[in-house]
């Protein structure tokens, strides 16, 4: 009877499936619509039979070189679109979201962790990682970095290589998933040095060390598996090492504190810092190094806040758990009483069996799919919908300036227009991307930029800079304005 239960780490799998396909469902399509590229490009990968290494979305770029950095991704995204609609991406959104939560659980639980403490610490990452569930590429970087945290975890605590054997493999596929890979590298490069480090003071045996370094360094070959090879590395560096972008790219700035994943984020740092004054549990050189790398990415970019759910996060309920058995040693009641219930929770763990919820999960799925699939769509309040359906593009004159975040959306659901530029701003380069940004804050030149793009017509947000600016010019006419987008045509076509 017992192996019909399900476990508590599939338990808090379970509920990240389901907070996924609820209530975070609507909200993948609220504001963001790159997912609409994406698809876009998935669907001519799988028309074509190859990846393009060239842009037909656009009439800026037409012909301008690309890096296909995460096609894999993209080709999965447009055959669950194909077959379930956005619904279908959600779903694959969901279950990486699912995943991540989990290995959350797994990591701690690997790593010595008491069952209590670990299900507090992953249900911590669910919440923290709902900041950046949205259904793109990176969802693939964090199931797999948590997947590779897992992978050396347990490789190390039993200085085992099998689990080590798995890694060439994730590089390779996760090289051509998305561009987030060097992360992963970073984690592997961190377990290293910490064998090298435990090898030369006695802890490590130098033939495990030798096997991981050989592991690494295969893993790090393996990442040029992908259409561009080495191309790819340059590509995403140059792209991180861009300050220009890092500043105007949101997700790509601090953390805010006074939002509440800023101050969730906060709480876990300040938890974090009572537990190792509370009773100062040993510390493992590779945790105490993982913690600081995920701490160090979260600060630095709201985006990575996610690094540090996956990679940072477990290390708390180990901590947390030496520490109760340490005060529960000494004679402390209520950790005595902790450490029990958590004992117990164990042996249910060990005879509980995956099979319940793994039901369970494919019903969350269908269910999401099917009944409750027309969730899954672009917010009419945040996108363009109205506006395009009154001013379909194919009755318009061509060469649109759009506002970019609507890009995605204009690429998806209207396939044959070809767009200013969208979110992918990597491709569009910085000396597009700021006259672009010139255009739409009436930088002096402005009316010029949209002239010598052939611009005839716009869609934009009704305050805009822009907007207001074609209102005052002789040059275009308004022909739509709702409370979301307002549409301007040149009043003598280009």
């Amino acid at each position: 009877m017992t192996r019909l239960l399900p476990s508590p780490g599939s338990l808090i799998g379970l509920l990240a499936l389901v907070v996924a396909l609820g209530p975070g469902m609507p909200a993948m399509f609220r504001a963001d619509g790159d997912v609409g590229r994406h698809v876009r490009v998935g669907r001519e990968i799988l028309t074509r039979g190859e990846v393009p290494r060239v842009d037909s979305l656009s009439h800026t770029r037409p012909g301008g070189m690309w890096i296909p950095k995460e096609w894999a991704s993209q080709v999965a995204m447009a055959t669950a679109d194909e077959a379930a609609g956005l619904a279908g991406v959600a779903a694959l959104a969901a279950i990486a979201f699912a995943a991540s939560v989990w290995l959350i659980f797994g990591i701690g639980r690997e790593a010595g962790a008491g069952v209590g403490t670990t299900l507090a610490a992953a249900s911590l990452g669910l919440l923290l990682l709902l900041v950046h569930l949205l259904p793109r590429p990176h969802m693939a970087t964090t199931a797999l970095l948590a997947l590779e945290t897992w992978l050396l975890v347990r490789a190390r605590g039993a200085e085992s290589t099998g689990p080590l054997l798995a890694l060439p493999l994730l590089f390779a596929v996760w090289a051509n998933l998305h561009g987030g890979f060097p992360i992963g590298i970073a984690v592997l490069g961190l377990f290293v040095m910490d064998a090298w480090i435990g090898t030369w003071q006695g802890e490590l045996s130098g033939q495990w060390t030798l096997r991981l370094t050989t592991v690494a360094g295969i893993s790090l070959a393996a990442t040029l598996v992908n259409p561009v090879g080495a191309g790819l590395w340059l590509h995403v560096s140059e792209h991180l090492g861009n300050s220009f972008f890092m500043s105007i790219t949101q997700e790509f700035q601090s953390p805010n504190f006074h939002q509440p994943y800023g101050r969730l984020l906060l709480g876990s740092i300040l938890l974090a810092a009572v537990i190792v004054a509370w009773r100062r549990p040993r510390i493992f050189r590779h945790e105490g190094l993982l913690f600081l790398m995920g701490l160090v990415a979260a600060l630095g970019s709201a985006r990575h806040i996610t690094v540090f759910a996956v990679i940072s996060l477990p290390w708390l309920a180990v901590w947390a758990s030496r520490a109760i058995d340490d005060a529960a040693e000494t004679g402390t009641p209520l950790a005595a009483r902790l450490r029990r219930r958590g004992s117990g929770l164990t042996r249910t763990e060990a005879q509980s069996g995956p099979a319940l919820p793994l039901l369970f999960g494919a019903a969350a799925i269908l269910v999401a799919v099917g009944p409750f699939g027309h969730r899954a769509t672009f917010d009419p309040a945040e996108f363009p919908v109205a506006a395009l359906q009154a001013h379909p593009p194919g009755t318009m004159a061509p060469e649109l300036f759009n506002q970019m975040r609507w890009g995605g959306y204009i690429l998806y659901a209207f396939p044959e227009t070809r767009i200013f530029m969208d979110g992918h701003a990597d491709f569009f380069g910085e000396a597009l991307t700021r006259e672009y940004l010139e255009i739409r804050h009436l930088a002096p030149g402005w009316e010029e930029g949209l002239d010598r793009h052939g611009v005839n017509w716009t869609l934009t947000m009704p305050m805009a800079p822009i907007s207001q600016g074609l209102a005052s010019s002789p040059n275009w006419r308004k022909v739509y304005e709702d409370r979301t987008a307002v549409i301007y045509t040149r009043i003598q076509a280009r």
